[in-house]
């Protein structure tokens, strides 16, 4: 959208997309952030179109997938308030 309207666009990220960019992007250049973001997107091209991604999570049971989303969000929670309380 970007390239084609010729003005930056944000679109939605998801929650744990966000909060592992966030807590994990310190300590990196711009490129090589830019870089490890889309040859992940390739990765999830690939394993999309190729139908891995579905048989992995046939075989996740939802209550490890929910524990997983609130092991992120929990740490990053709390992240933001310690940085509140100082």
């Amino acid at each position: 959208l970007s390239y084609y309207y010729k003005i930056p666009i944000l679109i939605a990220w998801s929650t744990t997309g966000a909060a592992l960019l966030i807590t994990s992007a310190q300590g990196y250049s711009l490129n090589q952030a830019v870089g490890a973001f889309m040859f992940s997107a390739l990765l999830m091209f690939i394993s999309g179109i190729t139908g891995w991604f579905e048989k992995v999570m046939q075989r996740i049971p939802s209550q490890i997938a929910c524990a997983m989303l609130a092991g992120v969000l929990v740490t990053f929670g709390i992240d933001v308030f310690n940085f509140m309380a100082k």
